[in-house]
């Protein structure tokens, strides 16, 4: 029942639900788990981190549990909590690719961009069609003023994916960048807003 609510949308509903299995059930780490996500999504990122710190007690390899608490925490402003829990994936786990992608578009949004685009780099190394990766590297270069860097990496996700939802602002900020008429006023104008228009790294 508790799924099924979730699946609805009813997070109020699958959170009784999913207490009242838990109460049944106190060791399932799946139980927490889908009780952390159901916190998360009814904005209860507190009480969520509580529930996935629970089902990774109960097994240290659910990592699925120890990257939504990483979310949690972004969710409550504490990004190096985040960071940490990102990084202490991918040093266990360095097939977890939604780690590294994550943590490059916190290392954005934290403008740590150097650090943004080793860890997206990294990414591409293990799977080079990874498309968002070279995204975050253009953002990246292009928050530097590297707009040169910046037009190759999103020439890149443009070949990758060429009808996302992102491509055609991704597209216009190729022509924005490669014409004559790009001056560094309006060019820091278009910046600034950059990350949220992407509506990546969120």
């Amino acid at each position: 029942m508790g799924l099924s609510y979730k699946q609805l949308g009813d997070f109020k509903k699958a959170i009784e639900e999913l207490e009242k299995a838990r109460k049944l059930s106190s060791f399932d780490k799946d139980i927490y788990y889908e009780l952390g996500l159901c916190y998360m999504k009814d904005n209860n990122p507190c009480i969520a981190i509580k529930k996935f710190i629970t089902a990774f007690k109960l097994d240290n390899k659910f990592f699925d549990a120890l990257f939504h608490m990483g979310m949690s925490h972004e969710l409550i402003n504490e990004p190096k909590m985040a960071e940490m829990l990102y990084l202490k994936i991918i040093e266990n786990r360095p097939s977890y690719l939604a780690a590294y992608n994550t943590l490059g578009s916190l290392y954005i949004r934290e403008t740590n961009y150097i650090d943004a685009i080793k860890i997206f780099k990294k990414l591409i190394d293990i799977n080079p069609e990874f498309a968002r990766a070279y995204l975050g590297i253009g953002v990246a270069f292009d928050k530097m003023e590297k707009f040169s860097e910046a037009r190759r990496y999103y020439k890149k996700y443009i070949e990758l994916k060429p009808n996302s939802g992102n491509s055609q602002f991704v597209l216009d900020r190729m022509d924005l960048i490669r014409s004559e008429k790009n001056t560094v006023k309006n060019t820091h104008l278009r910046l600034v807003p950059l990350t949220k228009e992407l509506g990546l790294f969120c």
